[in-house]
């Protein structure tokens, strides 16, 4: 299947961020390990990265989002946006909010206790779990979405209905300490997906549609 990279539409606000060079960042190595497998992600891991988040909560809770105008920039333009979407790595829920708009059913995880209970959406569809090991059938969702998360290839290929579409959007491109390149999450979900991408704002975003 191809990558096609589309026009930016939705322009950046401010002077674009920096790339950051892989071993720059430390979460970089933990993406990477999630991405493809590497054995790297075990309960330990989980477990720092939740208290990472934890500890982050409080001040999360007052970002603006800026991956609320990324989503809706891919939503408007892939038009692959019907049945029921999954967030992984909701947070504090801004962008799950979003996606209530645009589909019939919208659930949320994070693997930090402390974002779901400092949500500014408590009454949105949350749940505490590992987004390595979903507590859903296989092909439930018609879209999954992940904003500056953690990508793990083999839950999202699994929960995925045939037609369905992975939104992975990175509101800081290269500059997000949480980052893949549109060519690594393609890679990593296989090349039976067929790729979208475009800068957005500040930042990218990739949509993968998964064929039969």
């Amino acid at each position: 299947m191809s990558h096609i990279f589309l026009p930016r539409v939705l322009e950046a606000v401010i002077e674009p961020v920096g790339g950051i060079a892989d071993g720059a960042h430390p979460m970089r190595a933990v993406v990477k390990g999630a991405a493809f497998n590497d054995g790297s992600w075990d309960g330990i891991r989980a477990q720092k990265v939740a208290d990472l988040f934890d500890s982050m909560a409080l001040e999360w809770k007052e970002r603006e989002n800026e991956g609320c105008s990324m989503v809706m920039d891919a939503f408007d333009r892939i038009q692959f946006t019907t049945g029921r979407a999954l967030e992984v790595g909701c947070g504090t829920g801004e962008v799950l909010e979003i996606l209530k708009g645009y589909f019939d059913e919208a659930v949320g995880i994070d693997i930090s206790h402390e974002m779901l209970r400092n949500s500014n959406y408590p009454e949105a569809d949350q749940i505490n779990c590992d987004g390595a090991r979903l507590p859903f059938p296989s092909e439930s969702f018609d879209a999954v979405v992940i904003v500056n998360s953690l990508l793990f290839p083999a839950e999202v290929d699994r929960i995925l209905k045939v037609g369905g579409t992975c939104f992975f959007v990175s509101t800081k491109g290269d500059g997000t300490p949480i980052y893949l390149s549109p060519y690594d999450v393609r890679k990593a979900l296989g090349l039976k997906y067929q790729a979208f991408t475009a800068a957005s704002g500040n930042g990218i975003w990739t949509a993968l549609h998964k064929s039969a």
